[in-house]
């Protein structure tokens, strides 16, 4: 009788336990699939911004192909810098708000784009920080 009822006992706290024990493993499966997911999509980001800045070892000086000759664009920030040559040690222009315009002149160098302002001045802003109005 005690055999019956452990084997009875057992039985039943199996089919208790084991779906229960499915259920943590697969949570953990999805769990793994998540973090893998994650770090692709923070590897593709981390790609792309570096192309973004510049960092990249093909640095082309031609016109990028979201924006044509003659675009007008908007800063995304206050304070924008107008560089007057296409790197961040360079001098400043100007600096241009939010509301000012920027028309696009056609070339791109260093993930800088060269500008003309809204006020007249010429120079460069990184393309990062600009969108098409």
């Amino acid at each position: 009788m005690f055999k019956q009822t452990f084997l009875a006992t057992s039985a039943a706290l199996f089919m208790v336990i084991s779906p229960l024990t499915h259920a943590d493993f697969l949570n953990g499966i999805r769990d793994l699939k998540n973090a893998v997911s994650d770090v692709t999509s923070g590897t593709k980001e981390v790609s792309s911004l570096k192309d973004d800045l510049g960092f990249s070892a093909n640095k082309e000086t031609t016109a990028p192909t979201e924006f044509t000759t003659g675009d007008v664009l908007a800063p995304k920030i206050n304070k924008l810098k107008v560089f007057a040559d296409p790197s961040k040690e360079s001098s400043t222009v100007s600096e241009l708000n939010k509301e000012n315009d920027i028309i696009f002149m056609g070339e791109e160098a260093n993930g800088f784009y060269y500008i003309t302002t809204d006020e007249g001045s010429e120079g460069w802003v990184q393309k990062i920080l600009v969108s098409k109005r």
